[in-house]
């Protein structure tokens, strides 16, 4: 039989016969995805400070500068660990470590460089505008996006991605079930 002919057999064998399977995501690693991964959550899922700071009414410090600096008490204290859950009233401020989720009422943060400690009080000398030193929610994956296409081959980076948005199992290609056949005069030395 002819090599070419060899091949279209081959071919029309294996066509169109790509299986799936689910598996553990973190049974995922270099596998090749068989749908289209699209996120049921926004990342992050809140407002939060880029900064080491003091989350802020951006309002409070429309009027702020040197010689008449805002000043704002401070009624409270956020961690990762450790979240404010108070509201932001007119006139406060809390303290925010970076990442830590704006307090509500909160809009914008003055990082602790031009914040002036005095007591339970900070001084601000300028305005800060609304979202300034804030990252929004969603700002890295909106919910809805599709974050990775079909035929995607998986990287350890994604795997940890996947997790961070909830998707424990995910559809991929089965893994090709490969045979070799060796053909040609090596086999034999008998010639026809």
């Amino acid at each position: 039989m002819p090599l070419e002919e060899v091949h279209q057999l081959l071919k029309r064998a294996v066509e169109g016969r790509l299986r799936q399977e689910s598996v553990p995501v973190f049974n995922a690693y270099k596998r090749v995805l068989a749908e289209d991964i699209v996120s049921d959550v926004d990342i992050p899922p809140f407002s939060i400070s880029h900064f080491d700071g003091y989350a802020v009414r951006a309002e409070d410090t429309l009027q702020a500068s040197n010689s008449n600096p805002a000043m704002l008490k401070v009624v409270g204290r956020s961690y990762l660990d450790n979240e404010y859950v108070g509201r932001v009233k007119a006139g406060e401020a809390v303290y925010v470590s970076t990442g830590c989720t704006l307090p509500d009422g909160a809009d914008a943060v003055v990082p602790i460089e031009l914040a002036e400690a005095e007591g339970d009080l900070i001084k601000v000398r300028r305005s800060f505008r609304v979202g300034e030193n804030v990252v929004p929610a969603g700002a890295d994956v909106r919910r809805g996006e599709r974050v990775f296409p079909l035929g995607h081959v998986l990287r350890a980076q994604d795997i940890k991605f996947l997790a961070d948005i909830g998707r424990w199992n995910v559809k991929v290609f089965k893994k090709p079930t490969v045979a070799i056949a060796s053909i040609g005069n090596e086999l034999t030395d008998r010639v026809e």
